[in-house]
């Protein structure tokens, strides 16, 4: 069963809440502290670059009992600009202390977040009893657990390093080696397809030249046959018949 603003106050899940924030089936958490490459941002305003990454906390707390469960959803407004929230979902019973998630500006250009601001709409779930496992967060702890998840993520969406790094090791838990081997195979493939391509090449050239040489030998050696077969033409032609000499026709009557 979902609860409306009358039963979430007297259920005593926001602690601090806002008369703005109280909606008619949700509480919208507002921010409270902006948290920047592991620091903590001093100012009220903060400009989120393109692809810029940034945490806020809600500036309320939370206490979600065993017989109440919660679902936080980044507020539709957000996502219309182009805003979009990392981590949301459920808040399992035994929770207190505040929410928090990372922003991604994925619009065309930079968007102001302000301090006080509304994020996070908080719908509240009634239920029978349950088990639960009590966890409970000062201000101050998650704070300080939410700067070191910064100084974990790069400073803008899609960093390349980052990226390569965050789904290698930790996403698919794959060794850096496997990358490499990847990479080894990938050239290996390449080099199977090309390579007898170039061996092919090499060898058809190679032949081309041995076939020029012996051409050009043959000639040679035709020429130099010519050339020498000259000298003997004159002397066959003295052996050629002359003609018989013809007796005077005096000679003839005697």
């Amino acid at each position: 069963m979902i609860l409306n603003r009358e039963q979430i106050a007297a259920a005593g899940v926001v602690t601090g809440a806002v008369p703005a924030s109280c909606r008619s089936t949700t509480y919208d958490a507002t921010i409270g502290d902006i948290i920047t490459q592991g620091e903590l941002w001093e100012k009220d305003n903060f400009v989120l670059e393109k692809r810029g990454v940034v945490w806020v906390v809600s500036a309320e707390e939370f206490a979600f009992g065993e017989t109440t469960t919660g679902l936080a959803t980044l507020k539709t407004t957000w996502t219309h600009k182009g805003v979009l929230a990392l981590n949301v979902g459920v808040i399992d019973p035994g929770w207190t202390g505040p929410l928090a998630t990372a922003l991604v500006n994925f619009s065309g250009g930079k968007i102001s977040i302000k301090k006080g601001d509304a994020f996070f709409r908080v719908m509240v779930f009634g239920h029978d009893k349950t088990n639960f496992s009590e966890v409970t967060k000062s201000r101050e702890l998650y704070i300080s657990e939410i700067l070191d998840r910064s100084r974990l993520f790069a400073h803008t969406f899609l960093d390349t390093h980052s990226l390569v790094d965050e789904v290698a090791a930790k996403v698919f838990k794959f060794p850096k080696l496997a990358v490499a081997i990847g990479w080894a195979g990938l050239g290996i493939a390449l080099a199977s397809i090309f390579a007898p391509m170039a061996v092919n090449v090499w060898l058809d050239h190679r032949n081309s030249e041995i076939a020029r040489i012996e051409l050009e030998r043959r000639v040679g050696e035709l020429e130099r046959m010519a050339v020498s077969s000259r000298p003997n033409v004159a002397p066959q032609l003295d052996r050629v018949a002359k003609p018989p000499r013809q007796e005077p026709a005096a000679q003839a009557t005697k």
